[in-house]
């Protein structure tokens, strides 16, 4: 849902619940949940739109479907994905 200003939280529409970091955390690796929706600073989440930029470089992106509704076409512009019911969680190492 957008909260304005390019940030927004991502809620189930299963469970209702938000997409969560576990206590804030800014710890490579660390797992996200499903929680129940706080308007946390560990529940918002920037979205914008990738330039194509010499020298612009992304690593290690990674897009997850939460309850299996919906699909994410593309990790990061028209490269990598889907993420959908069948395959939850996709992975992009590089861009570009």
């Amino acid at each position: 849902m957008d909260e304005g200003g390019g940030a927004y939280h991502f809620v189930n529409r299963n469970s209702g619940k938000c997409l969560d970091v576990p206590g804030a955390s800014t710890q490579d690796g660390v797992r996200l949940q499903q929680y129940t929706c706080n308007g946390s600073a560990a529940q918002s989440f920037q979205v914008a739109e990738v330039p194509d930029t010499p020298g612009v470089r992304f690593h290690h992106m990674v897009t997850v479907s939460l309850g299996g509704t919906g699909t994410i076409s593309h990790v990061i512009n028209n490269t990598g994905g889907p993420s959908n019911s069948g395959s939850k969680v996709a992975n992009l190492v590089n861009y570009p």
